[in-house]
C-alpha cells in the first residue's frame, strides 16, 4: 500500500495502564476527574465519551490512576478485550483498560477504527486462566498500519458515513423485528380472549391423560446414551433441540425414570423454572428424557395439542405471575393441573391452531429475513474495515451488501458461497480443522437432500458417500479465480484455505444466498459437531434411505443399514456398524427423515 507506514503500537502511541484507588477510601472518590471501567464501555451508540459513572478526587488520581488527554483511544484489555471509546475530556480508567495516546501524525478516529478492525487479533493475544487479559507488552507489539494524515481522514469520513447508514438500517430492522413479535403476540392474545367466547372450560388435570414433570434428582450420567434435556433446550418454534444435549443417561436409567415421565410424540413440554412458559411439542422419532424444570402434558386424541400449546403460550404473562418461590420462582404440578383452559369443538380447535400456525410461520419467515439482514449489516461493517486497512477503500460511496440480487442455486458461485459460509461457521466454533473436502461434499449433498435446493448436482455412490466431484470442482475453481478460497492438499487430505478477498467475498455471500440462508445455516450447524467420518456416514444413511423410498422398497432399519453400509461401497465395511445406527437415530431425532423427493444417488461411474 503506497505511502503507508507500519510501526508497533508501542512506538506509534503512548500506552497508559489503568488503576483503581482503594474503593473504601472516601477521600479518593467523587471528585472532578472522570474514571471508567470496561463495564460502561460496551454497547454504546457512540464511540465518544465525556462523562463516567464514577469520578476521582485529586488525591485518588495521585495514588491510583493516570489521566489521558482528550482524543485518546481507551481499550478494555480484560472482561472483555476489545471495548473501545474515544474520550472527549481528560479521563482515567481502571486496570482493565489501556489508554492509547496518538502522536500528531495519527488521527484518533482512524486509530479507533484500526483497533475495532483488529479486535479478534487482540482477543487472541490475551492470556489467563480465569479470564483472558491483554498485557501492555503484547499490545505494544501489534503492528499499526497507517497512511499519511489526509488519507487517514478520508478513510475515516467514508467509514463514518457508511457506519451511520448501517446503524440506521440496523435500528430500523430491530424495530421491525420487535413489531413482528408484538403483532403475533397481540393476535395470539386476541384469539383466546375468553371474554368474547362461550367455550366450555376444563382444567388441564381433567383434560390431559397425564400431567407430570421430570426427575428432580440428578441421575447418573454416561458419556453417550439417551439425551437428558432441560428447559434451555426449548427453542422459540415449539421445538426441543436434542442436538445440543450435554448430558446423557443409560437406557436402564431411562427405563427407570419412565415410571414417572418419558416424553412421547405429541406431548407438550412447558418450562417451569428460570424462563417460565417456553413450550415445545415432542416430534416423531425424538428419544430423550427431561429434568424437573419441565412439565409434560399428554393430551388425548380428542384434543388438538397445538391448540392447547398456543393457548398456554397466550397466557405466559399470567402463568409467570402465579409462579411461586423466593430464591427462584417456579410452576408447581398442582398449579398446572388446576389451570383452566377453554375447550371448543375439535373442529374449532384445529381451525384456530391452523390459523395461528400460519401466522407463526409468517412471523418466523419475516424474523429470519430480518435476522439475515442484521447479519449482512454486521458483515458489511467487517468488510468495510477490512477494505479500509488493506488500502482497498477507494470509493467515497461503498456499495452496501444488501443491494445484490439472490443467486441462482445451480451456479458455481452459489455453491462456493455455501462452502465459504460453512467454513466460517466451523471456524467460529473452533471446528475448522474438521472442514475438508469430505465435509464440503456432504454439505452440498445435504443442502439438496434436506434443504430441497437444486444445486445442479448429479450424485453418485463413492467411498466417502454421495458425491459429485465435477460440480464441486466448478465451485472451487470459481472461488479460486475470485480470490475467495481454495482447497489445498496436505498430508493426504484437502484443507480449506482463505485467499486475499475472503472477507470481502464472505460479506457478500450471506445476502447472495438470499432467502435460502436460514435453512443452509441450519444444515451447516448440524454438521459442525461431526468429524469427517460422522458427516460421511450421516449423509450416506440419509441418501440410502431416500434411494429405498424412490425404489418403493420396504423401509426397515436393517434394510437402510444394508444399503448404506454393505451395498454402498466396499470401503464402508471398514466403518463400525454402530456409527450407521447412530446416524439413523440422529436423522430421526432431528426430524430429518427422507421423503423420497431427494435426488437418486446412482452407482459408481468411471470419472474422466
Amino acid at each position: 500500500m503506497q505511502g503507508w507506514q507500519t510501526r508497533p503500537i508501542g512506538e506509534a502511541f503512548r500506552v497508559v495502564n489503568g488503576g483503581t484507588p482503594k474503593t473504601g477510601a472516601a477521600a479518593y472518590w467523587d471528585g472532578p476527574h472522570q474514571w471508567i471501567t470496561p463495564a460502561e464501555m460496551g454497547g454504546r451508540p457512540s464511540p465518544y465519551l465525556a462523562e463516567s459513572r464514577r469520578t476521582l478526587t485529586d488525591e485518588g488520581l495521585r495514588v491510583g490512576a493516570e489521566l489521558v488527554p482528550p482524543k485518546s483511544v481507551i481499550l478494555s484489555s480484560r472482561a472483555p478485550i476489545g471495548h473501545l471509546v474515544i474520550n472527549e475530556v481528560p479521563m482515567a480508567f481502571n486496570q482493565g483498560c489501556k489508554g492509547l495516546v496518538p502522536s500528531s501524525a495519527i488521527d484518533t478516529k482512524f486509530a479507533y477504527y484500526f483497533l475495532l478492525a483488529n479486535v479478534p487479533l487482540l482477543e487472541s493475544l490475551g492470556t489467563g486462566a480465569t479470564f483472558k487479559e491483554l498485557s501492555s507488552g503484547k499490545l505494544k507489539e501489534v503492528s499499526f498500519h497507517y497512511p499519511p494524515l489526509p488519507e487517514q481522514r478520508r478513510v475515516v469520513a467514508i467509514l463514518d458515513e457508511a457506519f451511520e447508514a448501517i446503524a440506521t438500517a440496523k435500528a430500523n430492522t430491530e424495530k421491525n423485528l420487535q413489531n413482528a413479535q408484538e403483532l403475533f403476540d397481540n393476535e395470539l392474545v386476541a384469539t383466546f380472549d375468553t371474554s368474547r367466547r362461550t367455550w366450555p372450560v376444563e382444567t388441564l388435570g381433567s383434560l390431559c391423560l397425564k400431567v407430570t414433570d421430570g426427575t428432580h434428582n440428578s441421575p447418573p450420567y454416561v458419556e453417550a446414551g439417551v439425551p437428558m434435556l432441560d428447559s434451555k433446550h426449548i427453542r422459540d418454534d415449539f421445538e426441543i433441540d436434542g442436538s445440543r444435549a450435554d448430558k446423557f443417561i443409560s437406557r436402564e436409567v431411562d427405563d427407570m425414570l419412565a415410571k414417572r415421565c418419558k416424553p412421547q410424540a405429541g406431548d407438550i413440554l412447558i418450562s417451569s423454572r428460570g424462563t417460565i412458559g417456553k413450550i415445545a411439542i415432542v416430534r416423531d422419532g425424538q428419544d430423550f428424557n427431561i429434568m424437573g424444570n419441565m412439565i409434560l402434558l399428554r393430551v388425548p386424541p380428542t384434543v388438538d395439542r397445538a391448540f392447547i400449546a398456543f393457548y398456554v403460550l397466550s397466557r405466559v404473562s399470567h402463568i409467570e405471575s402465579i409462579a411461586r418461590g423466593v430464591a427462584q420462582k417456579g410452576l408447581y404440578l398442582s398449579q398446572v393441573r388446576d389451570y383452566k383452559v377453554p375447550v371448543p369443538s375439535i373442529g374449532e380447535q384445529q381451525r384456530i391452531a391452523q390459523r395461528i400456525e400460519q401466522l407463526q410461520t409468517l412471523r418466523a419467515d419475516l424474523c429470519a429475513l430480518l435476522d439475515r439482514k442484521l447479519a449482512a449489516l454486521d458483515e458489511l461493517k467487517k468488510s468495510l474495515l477490512h477494505q479500509a486497512f488493506t488500502g482497498q477503500l477507494t470509493s467515497s460511496k461503498p456499495v452496501p451488501v444488501g443491494r445484490q440480487a439472490a443467486l441462482q442455486t445451480t451456479t458455481p458461485q452459489f455453491a462456493a458461497n455455501v462452502i465459504a459460509i460453512a467454513y466460517a461457521r466451523h471456524e467460529m466454533q473452533k471446528r475448522d480443522k474438521t472442514f475438508g473436502r469430505v465435509k464440503e461434499q456432504k454439505l452440498l449433498h445435504l443442502v439438496e437432500a434436506i434443504g430441497k435446493l437444486d444445486l445442479g448436482r448429479r450424485p453418485i455412490k463413492d467411498a466417502a458417500g454421495p458425491n459429485d466431484f465435477a460440480h464441486m470442482h466448478k465451485a472451487e475453481a470459481w472461488a479460486k479465480d475470485s480470490k475467495f478460497f481454495e482447497m489445498v492438499k496436505r498430508d493426504g487430505r484437502y484443507d480449506f484455505r482463505k485467499l486475499e478477498d475472503f472477507e470481502v467475498q464472505r460479506a457478500r455471500a450471506a445476502e447472495a444466498l438470499g432467502p435460502h440462508l436460514g435453512k443452509i445455516e441450519a444444515i451447516i450447524d448440524l454438521l459442525i459437531p461431526m468429524d469427517s467420518e460422522e458427516a460421511e456416514v450421516f449423509a450416506t444413511v440419509h441418501a440410502a434411505w431416500n434411494n429405498l423410498l424412490i425404489d418403493g422398497a420396504e423401509i426397515t432399519d436393517d434394510r437402510i443399514l444394508l444399503e448404506a453400509r454393505d451395498r454402498w461401497h466396499p470401503d464402508k465395511l471398514e466403518i463400525p456398524k454402530h456409527k450407521f445406527n447412530d446416524a439413523l437415530k440422529l436423522i430421526r431425532s432431528k426430524g430429518l427423515i427422507p421423503d423420497g423427493t431427494g435426488k437418486y444417488v446412482r452407482g459408481q461411474q468411471q470419472l474422466v
